[in-house]
């Protein structure tokens, strides 16, 4: 079962943050670890932060060292659509996507020219400001957005000895809809810096301890698709980069490359989708000379997978396949089931069945925090076999939608 959250619904609830938002849905729940700024983790139906696979304008946007994506500091400002997907989704967007995928589409800039800015102020010395831009250039437009916040914050341990604060920086910078011949061009460009204050366990008796330790993180994403027709058939080329690097007691920088083409072709409620992609992980920590966490590592996933889909009068199916070969853990099949029917008094029943799979994160494999964590590099991948079954009744003429699901996911070689 899928979750649309339209621009409509989103600047009628008009909530600062993404997370906000995400947090109204069935089947989500958000842990942030302290004030505005802090480590925000999503899970989806019970899975874990990893099992969600998030995009942002089509940019995995995941730590690539642990597989996770941190929804601190992402503003709802300029988001146009979030699109929720629930379940084993892993036979079209790959072995990220055990739990589920969250989709989030940004302003992608029009003809008109606009220009905005706010600054706002509140309690522990918070202050954000916020800057946005389009620019027509031509028949395109460029796009820009930068965010600036601060806060004190408080302390996260309870001992009120010391605040821990946070500081981001984020910049994005987009170029949409440049015309070249037959093709349409897109580009996006992003950067961010967060740093934040945090606590630890230091005894491991369950509490925090004042250990007045920083975490800095830096990243950058990038991405370029072009899109055009050929034979009847639409193609959409895809490259997209992601780099974040992490400064603590351990240093780490991961990075994801991946470029991908994507087949389309739709005729009478036929929908028939072919992918081909490839992407590249890697991964790198520092403890210092001779320390024992210093890693370097790498793993390549060439992916091939289809969709059909059909949808005409009261009757929706879908088949998915995906083959992954990977030169860590070897070749991976996933594949998900759909049907639904729509009533005539606006109901509609559906069900799915898939399987899902996750490969371990170069932390999970290779991480190394003294006194508290080793990694293991002979971790399997987890696999799942899913299912749902739901029912949605639709009332007062679409404002109202009403609906209940279950669903049962069997997980194995769970990683804990």
């Amino acid at each position: 079962p899928a979750s649309v959250l339209s621009e409509e619904v989103i600047r009628a609830r008009n909530s600062a943050y993404v997370s906000d938002l995400l947090r109204s849905l069935p089947g989500i729940s958000l842990n942030q670890s302290g004030s505005r700024g802090h480590l925000s983790q999503l899970r989806l139906r019970g899975t874990e932060a990893n099992h969600v696979l998030v995009l942002i304008d089509g940019v995995e946007a995941s730590n690539p060292n642990t597989g996770e994506f941190d929804f601190a500091g992402i503003r709802a400002e300029d988001v146009v659509r979030i699109e929720v997907l629930r379940g084993e989704q892993s036979a079209l967007w790959g072995p990220d996507a055990i739990g589920g995928v969250i989709n989030v589409i940004t302003r992608a800039g029009d003809a008109d020219r606009r220009f905005a800015a706010s600054v706002e102020g509140g309690s522990f010395n918070t202050v954000e400001g916020q800057i946005s831009a389009v620019i027509p250039v031509g028949d395109a437009a460029l796009s820009i957005n930068g965010n600036v916040f601060n806060t004190d914050g408080y302390d996260i341990s309870g001992l009120d000895i010391e605040n821990d604060g946070s500081r981001s920086r984020s910049l994005n910078v987009g170029l949409n809809r440049v015309d070249i011949g037959a093709l349409q061009m897109n580009a996006k460009f992003g950067t961010s810096y967060l740093k934040s204050g945090f606590d630890s366990d230091t005894d491991f008796d369950g509490r925090l301890n004042n250990t007045n330790e920083e975490l800095t993180t830096e990243t950058i994403t990038a991405r370029i698709d072009g899109r055009f027709e050929l034979a009847g058939f639409e193609h959409q080329i895809t490259g997209a980069w992601n780099e974040t690097k992490m400064f603590s007691s351990n240093d780490t920088a991961g990075d994801r490359l991946k470029a991908g083409w994507v087949i389309r072709k739709t005729l009478d409620g036929h929908k028939l989708t072919v992918l081909g992609e490839i992407e590249q992980e890697s991964f790198k920590t520092d403890g210092g000379e001779g320390e024992p966490q210093n890693q370097g590592e790498s793993t390549t996933i060439p992916s091939l997978a289809a969709d059909y889909r059909y949808d005409n009068g009261p009757v929706t199916l879908s088949v998915s396949g995906r083959a992954d070969f990977n030169d860590r853990f070897g070749d991976a099949q996933t594949w998900q089931l759909g049907a639904g029917y729509r009533f005539s008094w606006d109901g509609r029943v559906r069900g799915s069945v898939g399987t899902g799979i996750k490969n371990p994160t170069f932390t999970e494999l290779f991480g190394y925090f003294p006194g508290s964590f080793v990694g293991n590099p002979d971790l399997q991948p987890e696999t799942s076999l899913g299912y749902n079954i739901g029912y949605t009744q639709t009332l007062l003429t679409g404002n109202f939608e009403i609906g209940v699901d279950y669903f049962r996911s069997e997980l194995e070689d769970e990683i804990r």
